[in-house]
């Protein structure tokens, strides 16, 4: 409709105050619509319609008194159905979720030349998309169909009734016994899914698929780069320190790293309270078994 006007930089303008004036125009507050508001009609005389957009000052706080008047207003019985009877009201926008969809907006409303022009980017194209299914710009609203609430309720079923959740669901909607190749359907989905479960339930078939997870790990450790460093015939480049030697190095460790006075420990938890953007973090995580790095440690073998 914009596009339709001759002067291009007055509809530029006036398609940028309804891009920012989207939110106030859903969630009931029909004060500030334009002229194609049927709502807005109902509710404010021809004269109040019309905006002063030579006035760039008004142009510049226009967003800034929407957002005043967002605690204000009910949305429309159209959007309450499309949204599935949902009552939606100002007073459910806190104050964070208004800036952020104002950035957004915003964002959209800076480029209302290039909408004009039909010149838009991907994210213009996506807004006027979700806009258009319900200011009627689109002839069929798909995301009326429930699709998404099926698939929802459908999974549900299918948890809570097993393989044959169809056709207990039919009869108890319809109380109506299914007819009989739909039930026949459903009967052998069952019946597969029950052979399958006993059939993976065998020893024989837990066995070998425990074979073949294990021969999978063992085919990493059975190269000849590995075999250099594993093993029986690993290649020793040093002797093994005797065993007073290792208790003598597992004290230094452990005094040096972990038996700490209260001062000391104090300042670690002061510098780490940031985690991963502390470099001390990193250090001292890499000296203790985390939940991160305790399923590896318990899962090596001996």
């Amino acid at each position: 409709m914009r596009s339709k006007e001759k002067d291009k930089l007055k509809a530029a303008k006036q398609l940028e105050f309804d891009i920012r004036n989207t939110l106030s125009h859903v969630y009931g507050d029909h004060t500030r619509c334009s002229e194609f508001c049927k709502a807005g009609k109902a509710i404010k005389t021809n004269a109040g319609q019309h905006i002063d957009l030579d006035n760039d000052e008004t142009d510049d706080n226009v967003f800034t008194d929407q957002a005043s008047m967002w605690s204000d207003g009910t949305s429309l019985e159209a959007q309450e159905e499309s949204r599935f009877d949902y009552d939606l009201f100002p007073s459910d926008l806190d104050s964070a979720m208004c800036q952020d969809i104002a950035l957004i907006l915003n964002n959209v409303a800076k480029k209302s030349i290039s909408l004009i022009g039909n010149f838009t980017t991907n994210l213009a194209e996506c807004w006027m998309h979700m806009r258009s299914k319900f200011d009627g710009g689109k002839m069929f609203n798909h995301c009326n169909r429930g699709s998404w609430h099926t698939r929802c309720y459908g999974a549900a079923l299918r948890f809570n009734r097993g393989p044959k959740w169809s056709t207990s669901t039919w009869q108890d909607i319809t109380n109506t016994i299914p007819g009989y190749h739909f039930d026949k359907l459903f009967t052998e989905r069952q019946l597969a899914l029950e052979n399958n479960n006993i059939i993976k339930s065998k020893p024989e078939i837990k066995s070998s698929r425990w074979k073949r997870k294990k021969w999978h790990q063992l085919r990493k450790v059975t190269q000849k780069k590995a075999r250099m460093h594993y093993g029986n015939k690993s290649i020793q480049v040093e002797e093994d320190i005797t065993k007073s030697e290792l208790e003598e190095k597992k004290d230094n460790i452990y005094g040096k790293n972990y038996n700490l006075e209260l001062s000391h420990i104090k300042e670690i938890e002061k510098h780490t309270k940031l985690q991963i953007t502390s470099a001390s973090w990193m250090d001292e995580r890499k000296k203790r078994l985390t939940a991160s790095n305790f399923g590896l440690v318990y899962k090596k073998e001996s």
